[in-house]
């Protein structure tokens, strides 16, 4: 076993580091003490509530909703090395498929791997495995089609 110490968004079972906002997220703790980055009860709730935001940004983009899009939304230049962002992202959000950063993001396989890019580029590391990322889809609950879960498949 690993010994680690969590990341800020690991402890908050906020893994995107979605920040606070007027949005009453399902599954926000009842006690918030992180001023910056939303708390969750639970990872899985943490990365619902970040799939259900990816999914609503790229509602909003439309046939444009492509990996650097939605990187620039979730990580803008003017906090952040968007173009290291994304190249991070790429480089380990693939689960299910490959990422580049012109992929438009439209079916759950591409959901979940942005998600465990952002994961990544956020924390370093993306300590969650497959089974829990399609558990986090599958709670959405805007999707009419749940993913099947992938049993022995650790990311």
């Amino acid at each position: 076993m690993t010994n680690y110490l969590p990341t800020r968004g690991e402890r908050n079972n906020n893994p995107t580091n979605i920040r606070v906002s007027a949005i009453q997220w399902q599954g926000l703790a009842e006690k918030q003490t992180d001023p910056d980055f939303c708390q969750f009860v639970s990872s899985v709730e943490g990365i619902r509530a970040a799939l259900i935001n990816l999914h609503t940004h790229a509602g909003r983009l439309g046939v444009g909703a492509t990996v650097k899009a939605l990187c620039a939304i979730w990580a803008p230049p003017t906090e952040n090395n968007t173009d290291a962002y994304v190249k991070a992202v790429c480089e380990n959000g693939g689960i299910f498929l490959t990422l580049s950063p012109d992929t438009s993001i439209r079916t759950p396989a591409q959901y979940i791997s942005l998600c465990r890019g952002i994961i990544f580029a956020e924390n370093g590391r993306c300590i969650y495995s497959v089974g829990h990322l399609i558990d986090a889809w599958n709670a959405t609950g805007i999707f009419s089609k749940a993913m099947p879960a992938q049993e022995g498949m650790n990311i």
